[in-house]
């Protein structure tokens, strides 16, 4: 299978020395995995008692972060950008995070795979029927042509497809949901998932590489471009996402890299609203 097309010299080094000096935890580790469970507990108990304090009739953002390979450190940074980024607009952002990396003791957050995002898409399902609920999710991996690929530990393990997330939203359809998507190949995610409630934005088209995923990059060229200079929470998706994609291209073109042409779907009743507006869970008017 032919992966993202990126430098991944670092990211594999550092993976050898880790290899040498111990192994890196799996949810093949009974302890683990039992790690993993509690952290991801630990955030949708959070939800639950934040959501209880809160009016029935208050509209709750969540933000769901999945850094799906551990071979590039990479992937966390996009996922903790836009948590940044999230929280400057809207502080009671609630945040679900699960990153796969090379830790040989203690895991920093939960598992990113297939059985965990199951689990928290179950809990939003659980909670957008008994409250109003806008929903932002960010994965940020290696892919190829519907696959959004989940390494642990240097080993494959179910990749994330779009059958998967349109399982998940499909729970949710009444949920104003915005899904972002950074990693190669990713435009062909967007057909399957189109709904009425839904904003897709992808990193390449759905024939393209996306670039910036070396370990030792501090985004990803789409992240990085997104949320970095000129990111502006008042303007809409479309005009932060023309912004993004044309420095990206001037990036590329100065490079000598394949264009990656990101990709976005608006639906028509979402194509006027400010980010700012929907990070805020307001309604377009």
């Amino acid at each position: 299978m032919t992966w993202c097309v990126c430098r991944w010299s670092m990211g594999i080094l550092f993976s050898g020395i880790l290899l040498l000096s111990g192994c890196a935890l799996t949810p093949k580790d009974p302890q683990a995995l039992s790690q993993s469970d509690a952290l991801l507990s630990r955030q949708l108990d959070a939800i639950d008692a934040h959501l209880n304090k809160t009016s029935p009739q208050q509209r709750t953002v969540i933000y769901v972060g999945s850094a799906q390979h551990s071979q590039s450190l990479v992937f966390q940074r996009d996922v903790l950008f836009l948590k940044k980024r999230l929280l400057e607009i809207n502080p009671n952002v609630q945040t679900i995070l699960l990153s796969n990396q090379l830790e040989s003791s203690q895991l920093n957050y939960p598992f990113a795979t297939q059985s965990s995002l199951d689990m928290v898409f179950k809990r939003i399902g659980d909670w957008s029927q008994k409250r109003p609920i806008h929903l932002v999710t960010l994965i940020s991996t290696h892919g190829n042509v519907d696959v959004l690929s989940v390494n642990i530990g240097n080993a494959y393990w179910p990749a994330v497809r779009s059958v998967n997330i349109k399982k998940w939203l499909d729970v949710i359809p009444h949920v104003p949901s915005a899904l972002i998507l950074s990693a190669c190949y990713s435009g062909s995610f967007v057909p399957p998932l189109q709904g009425p409630q839904r904003i897709i934005m992808t990193a390449a088209a759905h024939n393209r590489n996306s670039f910036g995923c070396a370990y030792h990059n501090k985004n990803t060229y789409f992240m990085g471009n997104l949320l970095g200079e000129g990111w502006n929470p008042d303007q809409t998706w479309q005009e932060n996402h023309q912004q993004m994609a044309q420095k990206i291209m001037a990036l590329e073109q100065k490079n000598g890299l394949l264009a990656s042409s990101p990709q976005i779907d608006v639906p028509e009743k979402f194509r006027s609203q400010k980010i700012r507006d929907f990070v805020n869970g307001r309604l377009p008017e």
